[in-house]
Formats: C-alpha cells, sequence, structure tokens
C-alpha cells in the first residue's frame, strides 16, 4: 500500500486496473485492488476510474439449477470477471469517489488469445463464439485512456457504472473484418455456451 501512497500523492485522479492474466489469482486481484482503494482512500483521491467488469454470480448464483456455468476455482463463474465485480465494494467502502468503467470484449483477445484459429486440415481460418446471433461490444485497447480521460472531465460521472464500446459487431462481420485486415478469409461458428 505504502507504494500507491507514493504514487497518489498529490494526484486528482487514478485510473487503476488489475491484470489476472498475470497471476490467474482473483484472490491476489482482489487483494491489489483493496490496496488500490485503501491508498487512494489515504491519500484523498477525487476522482479514480476502477476498471472493472460484471460479476457474473449476481445474474448465475453458484449453485443454482439455472446456472448454465460451470463453478470454477471453488466459488467462480468467471474468475477474472467475478473477482473484479467483488471488488467494486472495497472503493465503495473505502468512501473513494469513484466511478466504475466496464471496458467490452477486447479486439486484442482476438490475437493475445489465439482466437482465430487455423483448421490442420483444412486450413481454413475461423473465428467461433457463442454468440447465438447477437452482437457483441468490443473495445480496442487503445480507446480505453481516451474513454478514462473523458471520465475524469466529467466529476458528475462519479459513482456512476460506465461502459464503453467502440463497435457492436455480429460474428459474420467480425470476420469480415479480419478478413479484410489480413487479406485471407476467415469463417464464423456460432455455437451454442455449451459447446463453447
Amino acid at each position: 500500500v505504502a507504494s500507491l501512497e507514493a504514487a497518489f500523492e498529490g494526484a486528482y485522479g487514478v485510473f487503476a486496473v488489475t491484470a489476472f492474466w498475470e497471476t490467474f489469482s482473483p484472490e491476489k486481484e482482489m487483494a491489489q485492488a483493496g490496496n488500490v482503494a485503501a491508498a487512494a482512500a489515504a491519500k484523498n483521491v477525487k476522482h479514480l476510474v476502477w476498471a472493472t467488469l460484471e460479476d457474473s454470480r449476481v445474474a448465475y448464483p453458484i449453485g443454482a439449477a439455472s446456472n448454465p456455468m460451470p463453478t470454477l476455482m471453488g466459488k467462480y463463474n468467471v474468475p477474472h470477471f467475478d473477482a473484479k465485480g467483488e471488488a467494486n465494494a472495497f472503493f465503495t467502502a473505502a468512501g473513494v469517489p469513484t466511478t466504475f468503467f466496464y471496458a467490452s470484449f477486447y479486439l486484442e483477445n482476438l490475437i493475445n488469445f489465439g482466437m482465430v484459429r487455423k483448421d490442420d486440415a483444412t486450413g481454413q481460418l475461423s473465428l467461433t463464439l457463442p454468440l447465438g446471433g447477437a452482437k457483441l461490444p468490443v473495445v480496442a485497447a487503445d480507446d480505453i485512456g481516451r474513454v478514462a480521460f473523458e471520465i475524469f472531465n466529467h466529476p458528475e460521472l462519479i459513482g456512476s457504472h460506465i461502459g464503453a464500446a467502440c463497435a457492436q459487431p455480429t460474428g459474420p462481420q467480425l470476420v469480415a473484418a479480419i478478413s479484410a485486415s489480413i487479406g485471407l478469409p476467415v469463417a464464423f461458428n456460432d455455437v451454442p455456451p455449451a459447446v463453447y
């Protein structure tokens, strides 16, 4: 916490994000968020923008018969979502003036997680997602700072929950854009969540 307090000294605002993928530990991510909240409260930060995600357990309680999701790590549906969503309470409890910022699906996930796959037998590139014909709100990492900047310019957003997307393509529209970008055909496979 001391290093965070030193970093926050004299700051009007803080953009805070934790990186689940560095540790794969919801508990460590929640501890990081708790430390950010404590340091921001100690240094009287005037506006904190917390990059969070929805806690899926609100809509799909663990153990509920209606929950189609498997329980992971003993208490999560989607660990990197659920831990961030649960950590929202740290900022509220600490009295930190916070805007809760929800980024949509990062376009960079397509590359960083190798989501466009090549079939070894046919050579066909494809993207498989359980969209059920719906649109997928997406955002580029470069847009995050722009959105955070605008949130800081609007202190009336303190206490608000703000989502961001730069586009909402369908699966076919998304692969058409990927195909145009890489110059190769990419197929889209829309599968049920249970298959995904």
